[in-house]
């Protein structure tokens, strides 16, 4: 690319290649990576056992605690977690304290023990990895040029949809915002 934009400033003809050029290696780019990511696991899915943890909010429990995101909870006062429910029933059953083993990054397990006050936070301020199939997770935004036309045409959200199991009847009232019914004002006297 800096080989042909130099000799595109010595022949401006070459300013039309070295463009097109710019563009399709960006899309190339874009392309990779996405096939890169889909052939990896994710990082922050859920265990067979235990809950991974995605974030530790700043003054809580868990950061005082050590925990850090990528960490994976495997007990919490004895009890094995499997589900996210189980977290709160294994907190409840000793209000006052709280025993975690946490497996760390490298696979390691630490023992963590710490007195549960009024007003700590429900989760000890850990922030979960979402469930799969709850509807928290936000959509990624395309990388690629034409994936940003196709969003702001519209052809992307109706190719997916199309994609996602046959056609949706969308109404025009319902993608327009609602407005709220205002008073109507009569005009003054005198």
């Amino acid at each position: 690319m800096l080989g042909v934009s130099l000799l595109a400033a010595w022949w401006s003809p070459l300013t039309l290649v070295a463009a097109l050029l710019a563009l399709l290696l960006h899309e190339g780019l874009s392309w990779y990576s996405a096939l890169e990511e889909r052939s990896t696991s994710p990082s922050f899915v859920h265990p067979p056992v235990g809950r991974k943890v995605l974030a530790v909010l700043p003054g809580s429990p868990a950061q005082e605690l050590g925990i850090l995101p990528g960490e994976v909870l495997l007990k919490v006062n004895g009890v094995l977690l499997t589900d996210a429910a189980q977290l709160h029933e294994a907190l409840r059953m000793n209000p006052a304290y709280c025993k975690l083993e946490v497996q760390n990054r490298e696979g390691e397990s630490k023992y963590l023990q710490r007195p549960i006050y009024d007003g700590d936070h429900h989760q000890l301020g850990m922030i979960l990895v979402p469930e799969p199939d709850e509807a928290v997770t936000a959509e990624a935004k395309p990388s690629s040029i034409f994936g940003i036309i196709g969003m702001k045409t519209g052809t992307r959200t109706r190719r997916r949809a199309l994609s996602a199991g046959g056609l949706q009847r969308v109404s025009t009232a319902a993608a327009q915002p609602s407005q709220p019914d205002l008073p109507k004002q009569e005009p003054a006297e005198g």
